[in-house]
């Protein structure tokens, strides 16, 4: 084991395990990582279940805009900085090993992806259409 740089009280293994040197009369152990806590995280499954109502939320704003086939009262800046947030939480969630907060996130990220891109669309639709009336 190696000791870690600026950290003297740590130890690491060449596999990355981590070990806490004794101190102050208590034996050293072994430290577990936050990945090994498992999905039954309550915190997963409540904060998955919100990732998944904003999909179904946000599918109510896509539906609109395809029926109405004009972009009024949004903007799509707001738009992009969330789905932006949704591609990072993708990336987030797998890595903590919360699989539930991670479905519920590409459910909302895709479809905030639709969104934008539609946005952007009938923007573009409506902008063409006023120039070639000029």
């Amino acid at each position: 084991m190696k000791t870690i740089p600026n950290f003297s009280d740590y130890c690491a293994t060449k596999d990355g395990r981590i070990w806490s040197k004794p101190r102050n009369n208590k034996k050293g152990k072994w430290l577990k990582p936050l990945r090994h806590r498992g999905v039954d995280m309550w915190e997963d499954k409540v904060n998955g279940l919100f990732e998944l109502a904003g999909g179904i939320f946000v599918m109510l704003s896509v539906f609109r805009l395809y029926k109405d086939k004009k972009v009024r009262g949004v903007s799509f800046i707001h738009v992009g900085y969330f789905t932006l947030w949704g591609y990072w939480n993708i990336h987030y969630y797998a890595n903590l090993d919360q699989w539930i907060s991670l479905i519920g996130s590409l459910s909302m990220t895709v479809i905030n992806t639709v969104w934008l891109v539609m946005m952007i669309y009938y923007m573009r639709k409506e902008k063409r259409e006023s120039l070639s009336k000029m």
